[in-house]
């Protein structure tokens, strides 16, 4: 298992922050992470594991291809400054954006399904 520890002090207030993250050898699946702040009292939160979804190719030219869906789900891409500037919905295990208009630059693309979601970068050339 690998754990990961973060501590911030915050100058302004004070507060003492600070995170563990557990993730063990094989997937996600048992993942946790535990916060702790103020007097160092801690809340252990089960972490969400992610989707499993392809995204390819990046770079990419005019279409970026995500598969890999399971069940209905809802795909968002935004520019730099968080605009969205594609989005979908959908249930087939595979889609296709056309970024053919976009200009080039790097984008974020959010996908959510069943409770769980990842966030990904992607440039257009």
């Amino acid at each position: 298992m690998k754990r990961y520890v973060f501590i911030l002090i915050c100058l302004s207030c004070t507060t003492l922050y600070g995170l563990t993250f557990s993730i063990g050898d094989k997937d996600a699946k048992d993942a946790t992470a535990t916060v702790a702040y103020g007097d160092m009292s801690s809340e252990k939160v089960i972490a969400k594991p992610e989707l499993k979804c392809t995204i390819y190719p990046n770079p990419v030219m005019d279409v970026v291809r995500i598969t890999g869906f399971e069940g209905a789900y809802t795909v968002k891409m935004v520019d730099a400054v968080g605009q969205v500037v594609a989005s979908a919905k959908g249930s087939s295990d595979e889609l296709e954006l056309d970024l053919g208009g976009k200009p080039a630059g790097m984008y974020l693309i959010k996908i959510e399904s069943q409770g769980k979601s990842i966030t990904r970068k992607i440039i257009k050339k």
